[in-house]
């Protein structure tokens, strides 16, 4: 089980740069900013992240079904004639 202690000593610690002025402003907004920004950094992250995840399961789940599908054709081919007679 992961308690938050053991979660804290797993996670990576990154800086940002801001303009001194945006900084002020946003910490009178804010009664917890540091704990603000690292909830919504944390959030784009996952979102970038969950957006590849899904994309790899469902390229897995066409794979499954490609692979499970037999006697599959798309019939008889017409000719050029065939298929631009009016």
């Amino acid at each position: 089980m992961i308690t938050k202690d053991n979660a804290c000593d797993r996670m990576k610690e990154i800086s940002i740069k801001i303009d001194d002025e945006l900084y002020r402003r946003a910490s009178q907004k804010g009664s917890n900013l540091e704990g603000e920004v690292n909830q919504h950094v944390a959030e784009y992250l996952q979102a970038m992240n969950g957006d590849e995840d899904r994309i790899v399961a469902a390229r897995t789940r066409i794979g499954e079904l490609f692979n499970q599908t037999t006697n599959f054709s798309v019939g008889v081919r017409p000719t050029r004639e065939e298929m631009h007679e009016r």
